[in-house]
């Protein structure tokens, strides 16, 4: 357009220039009129640029557990604010590049591990046009830790004074990623792994007193810390064992002593045994007192219902069935409260648990000595009066 303007105006002083010259060549001495100058237009300048700047291409690149790349471009040269956070609100921090480019790119770090961040862009191009992006957003990977925390330190066990309880004490480690200690227990050797055995403790103290035990018992434990990842450590020892000895207390009283009363010592044997069964579990030897007390130590007897079986030297065996033995004072009464006594007889050296001829041939034997077995009387001689106790007992049967 304004090309054409030019032209036009060019042409208008040529056919003025030329008729100025004819007017001057035909009209001497007469009146010139002059035709007014007509100003050339000044051409039109672009138009102002309100056009704000696009953005597109935004890509989200090389996203790891603390940061991210992203790059967009424009479709002119801009300036860009960069605003970034875990909402939509941002907050986090703006980066700001006032260089004018159509290619940009943000590089992030020092992110939180396993988040949502959200961006958003803006652009000035240089007439100060402005744009804003939509709301983007990536998440940050989790952080693969597979280092676990170190062991437990100075792991110790003692029992109880009461002798009920094992206390197990130990100091955590310092680790910052500590979790937990997990405590596992066996009775046949150290637990392998966190799921060996049986679970007695899972928490973060450094003390756990462990009642459920029973004396006589070897007691394994290995202590796994772990971290917030489940990385479990080697594993710390150690080991401890309650021992206690069941003590048996009874009594047992022969019969046809003499004297009667204050006379009742005598050698025998205990039997204890599976209730029900005639299988020995532990054989005692003892002497019994001039009221008929004695006492053995079981040792490490467990706890539990047992036979409780008792012969004198020359008697038949008296049994007392299912009875419970504990680590505390257990006492078995023989007599039946004073009305039950030993019946003797029992003499040949087979002891058989019976009163049959074989005992009366060895009584015999001894007659008019001071044979402990055959003087059933207790009265220092073997006599007639022990041959007559033996023929009241003949063909008795001790208790199985």
């Amino acid at each position: 357009m304004i090309k054409k303007i030019s032209i036009l105006i060019i042409c208008l002083l040529v056919i003025f220039i030329i008729a100025g010259q004819s007017l001057k060549a035909d009209t001497v001495g007469t009146e010139v009129f002059i035709v007014p100058f007509l100003p050339v237009p000044t051409p039109l300048g672009p138009a102002p640029d309100r056009h704000p700047p696009v953005i597109f291409n935004v890509f989200i690149k090389n996203v790891t557990f603390d940061g991210a790349t992203i790059t967009w471009n424009t479709n002119e040269k801009a300036r860009t604010v960069f605003h970034y956070g875990l909402t939509q609100q941002y907050g986090q921090g703006s980066i700001i590049n006032d260089q004018f480019l159509t290619s940009h790119q943000v590089i992030l770090s020092d992110l939180f591990s396993n988040k949502t961040y959200h961006f958003q862009i803006v652009a000035f191009d240089k007439n100060n046009n402005q744009t804003t992006s939509d709301d983007y957003f990536f998440e940050t990977l989790e952080v693969v830790d597979d280092i676990p925390p170190g062991n437990i330190r100075v792991f110790d066990s003692e029992v109880t004074a009461d002798n009920q309880a094992i206390r197990l004490t130990w100091l955590n480690p310092p680790d910052e990623d500590l979790r937990g200690i997990k405590i596992q227990r066996r009775t046949d050797q150290y637990p392998l792994d966190p799921e060996d055995g049986l679970t007695i403790f899972d928490g973060l103290a450094e003390e756990y007193l462990d009642t459920d035990v029973v004396p006589n018992t070897q007691y394994f434990y290995t202590a796994f810390t772990y971290d917030q990842s489940l990385n479990f450590s080697s594993g710390a020892f150690t080991r401890a064992r309650i021992t206690a000895e069941a003590v048996l207390k009874l009594q047992a009283r022969p019969e046809k002593r003499i004297p009667r009363f204050g006379n009742f010592a005598t050698e025998a044997a205990v039997e204890v045994r599976l209730p029900g069964s005639l299988k020995i579990i532990s054989v005692f030897s003892l002497e019994t007192d001039d009221q008929g007390y004695s006492e053995v130590n079981l040792g490490e007897l467990n706890p539990g219902f047992y036979d409780i079986a008792l012969k004198g030297l020359s008697h038949l065996r008296k049994v007392v069935r299912n009875f419970e033995i504990s680590f505390k004072e257990n006492f078995v009464d023989f007599t039946r409260q004073e009305t039950v006594y030993l019946e003797a007889g029992d003499t040949h050296d087979s002891y058989d648990n019976m009163i049959n001829a074989l005992d009366i041939s060895s009584l015999l034997g001894f007659l008019n000595t001071s044979h402990k077995v055959s003087d059933l009387n207790q009265d220092t001689l073997t006599n007639s009066i022990d041959i007559n106790i033996l023929l009241a007992n003949l063909m008795k049967r001790g208790e199985d």
